[in-house]
């Protein structure tokens, strides 16, 4: 399998390369940049750090544009869900004991704490789903090499006859 081609504007950095991150940025510019500031739902959590930790990153790839928010909100509510599903593994465990209790049916003392065997924290899941959604909505928004490298591919290969706008392409052409 072809190696995916690379997003870049370094200088360093082969001229189709930059070629083609330049086109992809070109195509989006008709498209409103996205905010700066986290929607209401996000503020004051995780989530709404993790977004102005995330938006200063993306603004430098200048082809996430505000048709990309609800991606970047998701994404954003999942790094929050990994977060509070890893504290809850390092405060209990990936795993919790379980025991039977015997109560006596005419005192309703305790007779005996029966160890029965252990049970998953559900948190291991929860990190489990978040951690794969992360990956997924990452390589949507471009945030890892390869996801990057075919965004560049994917504009490279599906290149208009005329010179046409991501918006163009994403909502259609009112000209045709």
């Amino acid at each position: 399998m072809a190696r995916p081609p690379k997003l870049t504007t370094d200088s360093k950095d082969r001229k189709e390369q930059r070629e083609r991150t330049e086109n992809l940025i070109e195509k989006s510019k008709e498209l409103s940049d996205i905010t700066k500031t986290p929607p209401k739902e996000l503020r004051g959590t995780i989530a709404g750090y993790a977004w102005s930790r995330l938006i200063p990153e993306l603004e430098k790839m200048k082809f996430v544009k505000a048709p990309d928010k609800d991606i970047l909100v998701l994404l954003c509510m999942n790094i929050q869900l990994y977060r509070e599903a890893f504290e809850s593994i390092k405060e209990n465990g990936i795993q919790t004991k379980i025991f039977k209790t015997v109560v006596s049916p005419t005192t309703g003392e305790i007779l005996s704490k029966d160890f029965q065997g252990f049970k998953k924290n559900t948190a291991v899941d929860t990190l489990t789903s978040a951690t794969t959604k992360i990956e997924s909505l990452s390589n949507k928004l471009g945030l890892s090499p390869v996801a990057r490298a075919s965004i560049l591919e994917k504009v490279k290969s599906e290149e208009p006859t005329k010179k046409q706008s991501v918006k163009d392409l994403l909502f259609g052409d009112d000209e045709e």
